[in-house]
C-alpha cells in the first residue's frame, strides 16, 4: 500500500512541475515573444519539459535518502514526455524517435543532469 502512495505522490509532483513550467513558458511567451500563433504549443512545451523534471525529482533517490530510486518509472514518465513534445510540434518520425530516445536517456541519468538546472 505504501509503494502505490509513494507513486502516487510522485505523479502528482510530476504534474505539479508540469504546471509550473507551463505558467513560466506562458509567461515567457507572453513578455517575450508577443502574441502569436505557436504560444499554446511554446506553453505545452515546457509543460512537457516540466513533466519529465517532476518526474525524474520524484522518482530518483537523492544522496542521503533511504528510499530506492524508480529507474523504471523515470525512464518511461521522460520517454513519454519526450514523446508528447514530438507529436505536439509534428516532428517525422526520425525526429518523434530521437525525442523519446534522448528523454528517456535523460530520465535513467535522473538528479545527475537535473540538478544543474
Amino acid at each position: 500500500m505504501r509503494n502505490k502512495a509513494s507513486v502516487r505522490v510522485g505523479l502528482v509532483v510530476s504534474v505539479c512541475c508540469a504546471i509550473l513550467f507551463a505558467v513560466v513558458g506562458g509567461l515567457e511567451a507572453l513578455f517575450r515573444r508577443g502574441p502569436s500563433g505557436d504560444g499554446a504549443k511554446y506553453v505545452a512545451s515546457f509543460a512537457c519539459f516540466g513533466f519529465m523534471f517532476g518526474s525524474i525529482l520524484a522518482f530518483d533517490a537523492l544522496p542521503g535518502e533511504r528510499t530506492p530510486g524508480r529507474p523504471l518509472l523515470r525512464i518511461v514518465l521522460s520517454a513519454a514526455a519526450g514523446a508528447c513534445l514530438g507529436l505536439l510540434w509534428q516532428w517525422p518520425g526520425e525526429g518523434l524517435a530521437l525525442s523519446v530516445v534522448v528523454a528517456g536517456a535523460l530520465g535513467y541519468a535522473g538528479t545527475t543532469w537535473a540538478k544543474y538546472l
